[in-house]
């Protein structure tokens, strides 16, 4: 993770000339990419000449951005997005040779979502130090962000609260931003953010009542489990997802399970976050519910019935009524 290095880099000292973003945070790069931009800008008098390119743009492009005269201003900014040239080693060295020379008063800014690390611009770029890996923030880190949001506007809201929005919001930031604004601006005058508003605002409710599904099922709580369960297919929620959600959560009891019986903490990511404990600790419940056994068993079932599924040998929404009315009753 990058993100706090380059930070400190920009405040101490003029921005580099090159720099690759890569990663799935797509708003801590922007954010990065506004922060260089301004203050290139503000060297420059406000006066660069902007450019943007995006995937099919060739070196010859770039190098007659990079060389000409900008029709106003001190200099030009180039900022390159998804453009794909750190995949493969196609027309790598004639890249290679622009970048190499990029003339005084010029920047460049590549913002790719992926890149192949066996790539030989990718290396040259990431020895030379230009490369930065912007990946998702730490639990932790996420957490004091949305605290800190919600106090800065006068706001309050529970730890509880902070994890179930979590949960609700999914993991991009961009999405826990627009949330956040969401909320604030239905809260009004109120103080505290309740759970209602994290429920019914929130981007990521479809997902969040998958997993309110899941916890129906391993409650053993069939009539609701089947109820959600019509719920989610009536929203035109594919079966596969149901169907996945499910094996995933029967794999995380099983590595809950395999996990304590060696006597370590339980401790569970999902998209490279780490759970809040008191959402494991309900998982644990959930998960003595079934032994070792039958959870491999339960496993594999999941798995079979995917497979029956996409082979045409059973209707999909009969067998995930079947298999959710087993789980829950057994």
């Amino acid at each position: 993770m990058n993100y706090d290095k380059l930070k400190i880099e920009l405040k101490e000292a003029p921005p580099k000339n090159l720099y690759l973003l890569y990663g799935v945070e797509d708003y801590l790069k922007r954010a990065l990419l506004n922060r260089i931009i301004s203050i290139v800008d503000s060297a420059a008098g406000d006066s660069l000449e902007k450019v943007r390119f995006e995937k099919g743009f060739s070196a010859g492009e770039l190098s007659q951005a990079l060389n000409t005269v900008p029709f106003f201003g001190n200099g030009k900014f180039i900022t390159c997005v998804n453009t794909e040239i750190f995949k493969g080693q196609a027309a790598r060295e004639d890249f290679e040779k622009v970048l190499s020379k990029i003339p005084s008063g010029n920047h460049v800014v590549f913002i790719e979502s992926s890149v192949d690390k066996k790539n030989t611009l990718f290396n040259e770029l990431s020895k030379a130090g230009f490369a930065y890996f912007i990946d998702m923030r730490k639990n932790d880190d996420v957490v004091k962000y949305i605290s800190n949001k919600f106090k800065k506007n006068k706001k309050r809201i529970s730890y509880e609260n902070i994890y179930l929005f979590m949960e609700y919001s999914g993991n991009s930031l961009a999405d826990i931003e627009a949330d956040i604004e969401k909320i604030l601006l239905y809260m009004g005058s109120e103080k505290d953010v309740k759970k209602d508003y994290i429920a019914n605002l929130c981007s990521g409710t479809r997902q969040y009542r998958i997993y309110e599904m899941t916890d129906y099922i391993f409650n053993r709580d069939a009539k609701n489990s089947l109820r959600l369960l019509n719920e989610l297919l009536t929203d035109k929620i594919p079966v596969q997802v149901l169907l996945a959600a499910i094996h995933n959560r029967l794999r995380e009891f099983l590595e809950l399970r395999e996990s304590m019986n060696k006597g370590h903490d339980p401790v569970i990511f999902r998209k490279n976050r780490k759970l809040a404990d008191f959402i494991v600790r309900r998982m644990q419940k959930q998960a003595s519910n079934y032994t070792l056994g039958g959870l491999r068993k339960f496993i594999v079932l999941a798995a079979d019935t995917d497979m029956d599924i996409k082979a045409g040998k059973i209707d999909g929404v009969l067998a995930i009524e079947v298999l959710v009315n087993t789980l829950s009753t057994v």
